[in-house]
């Protein structure tokens, strides 16, 4: 996995909500090699117009990042629209609400 193919699966996303829920959402994503992911699933944290993923993204699977994005797009989506102070399970809803399939970051979940 590269920071392009994550870029391109990101902007797949983008386009997707775009053409089918008219969310026109601004976005970028970095490999964040000074960040804190402390626990083994940790892999991104967003602060609203930016995804930062561990370097361990590179070693995940299609799956995973799949999931990933997807639920930090939620994220991305509700702190723009001016929800600062929601749960992680929300943004799965949203995230499975607007994508219409469930999260999973990969086969294990």
């Amino acid at each position: 996995m590269t920071l392009n193919q994550i870029e391109n699966t990101l902007n797949t996303l983008l386009d997707y909500l775009y053409r089918t829920k008219g969310i026109d959402l601004d976005v970028d994503v970095v490999i964040d090699y000074h960040g804190t992911y402390p626990n083994l699933r940790n892999y991104t944290k967003t602060t609203g117009d930016i995804i930062y993923f561990s370097p361990k993204i590179l070693r995940a699977s299609e799956d995973r990042l799949q999931g990933l994005l997807r639920h930090e797009l939620a994220h991305v989506l509700l702190i723009q629209g001016g929800d600062f102070d929601h749960s992680e399970a929300y943004a799965d809803e949203i995230a499975e609400s607007f994508f219409g399939k469930p999260i999973f970051y990969d086969r294990q979940d």
